[in-house]
């Protein structure tokens, strides 16, 4: 389960569309949280993306 992050964000390899740029953000980045608590890296505040 906690692979899928990692997995999406792999669908969208680096691009010059904006767009596409921004899905991958997502992917990787949308079980993030405020407090580091989240995977699959564990980035904490400030150092997730706004997109996260």
């Amino acid at each position: 389960m906690k692979t899928h992050t990692t997995k999406a964000a792999a669908l969208f390899p680096k691009s010059k569309r904006r767009i596409i740029n921004a899905a991958s953000i997502i992917a990787l980045q949308h079980h993030e949280r405020w407090d580091g608590k989240g995977y699959p890296h564990g980035l904490s505040g400030e150092n997730i993306h706004i997109y996260g």
